[in-house]
């Protein structure tokens, strides 16, 4: 069983201490791949007590077996 990762774009919000806008939280891409595995990774951001902007990231490992396979073509682990 695969997991698929799934998440929508969302506006940029305006805070209300600061009136910032902070940047859209990032859709889940893969960062990594193997043959029996896919690293999803995004950004979400805030503003922080001292008024910057931070980031952070969030990732999950998607396990399963035979995942990707080899492609001598490209020299990159491709999708099965």
């Amino acid at each position: 069983m695969n997991v698929i990762a799934q998440s929508s774009t969302q506006l940029a919000v305006p805070t209300q201490a600061t009136g910032t806008n902070v940047p859209a939280p990032t859709p889940y891409q893969a960062v990594d791949s193997g043959p029996n595995h896919t690293v999803w990774q995004r950004l979400t951001y805030e503003v922080a007590a001292n008024g910057k902007i931070v980031s952070h990231v969030h990732q999950y490992t998607e396990l399963a077996t035979g995942l990707h396979y080899w492609s001598d073509v490209t020299s990159l682990f491709r999708a099965t």
